[in-house]
């Protein structure tokens, strides 16, 4: 744990895989966060921990934790001028991205034997009468870049996509609460401050803790998650389904 401070740390489970940090300021969240992170790449990947807050924005958010994490993450952005900037955000070779909306008609990536990677790339991307889907919450890793072009490699689906493509990624070494629910990592390292009190709920809290395949490390307030464990979110839909059905069944449908 980060040296300058291991007061408030308990750690339960018989396999101690779930570790609570107490923290009662941004400020103490943050830079816990931050170190916690750093120290747990001396072991693990960046494709196995995944740092998890309620909200995007805010000096809590996944974009602020995103901006500190990536340098520690990938040394590249820090000294390679090869980039592309999509949505303010940069990306290089070997970062984390996750896509955040449904892409039915990503390019794959196609290798052709008598071309190297740059070429093999520009002809994927216009190759009309291929596609392949990718997916909201899906988890990619940036192989090469070439010009505008990027190829990504989403758990053995490779892609090339474009800048516009692009502006459906966002940098995944931290990531909206709600965005996480179709993924995974061994390591979650979640964060839950005063600031998220408003939204955070039982259910969040246990979306949150079961992405983990290993480990958990929650850094918080007290006082919010007691609160959170008590909240229910609301999940009724007022979609009109039965209504539907029953109309349909009165016609012979």
């Amino acid at each position: 744990f980060p040296s300058h401070d291991k007061s408030g740390v308990q750690v339960f489970g018989t396999n101690k895989d779930y570790t609570f940090i107490s923290s009662s300021s941004p400020e103490h969240s943050f830079k816990t966060a931050v170190q916690l992170y750093e120290k747990l790449l001396q072991t693990y990947s960046a494709e196995d921990v995944i740092m998890m807050s309620p909200y995007n924005v805010g000096e809590l958010g996944s974009i602020a934790f995103n901006n500190a994490l990536q340098p520690i993450a990938n040394p590249a952005s820090k000294e390679s001028e090869v980039f592309l900037e999509s949505n303010r955000n940069k990306f290089y070779v070997g970062d984390m991205v996750m896509q955040t909306k449904n892409n039915y008609k990503s390019q794959p990536y196609v290798p052709n034997s008598g071309w190297d990677r740059e070429d093999s790339m520009v002809q994927s991307y216009y190759m009309e009468d291929m596609k392949c889907a990718i997916f909201n919450g899906d988890i990619g890793k940036i192989e090469h870049i070439h010009k505008e072009f990027a190829l990504i490699d989403f758990d053995g689906i490779k892609v090339v996509y474009g800048a516009s493509e692009l502006t459906t990624c966002q940098r995944a070494y931290s990531i909206n609460t709600y965005k996480l629910q179709g993924s995974n990592a061994r390591i979650i390292i979640l964060i839950t401050g005063k600031e998220h009190a408003r939204n955070m709920t039982s259910n969040l809290l246990y979306v949150a803790q079961t992405r983990a395949r290993e480990k958990v490390y929650h850094i918080g307030d007290t006082k919010t998650i007691n609160e959170a464990v008590g909240k229910k979110a609301e999940l009724s839909r007022l979609t009109y389904l039965r209504e539907m059905l029953e109309r349909g069944m009165e016609d012979g449908v």
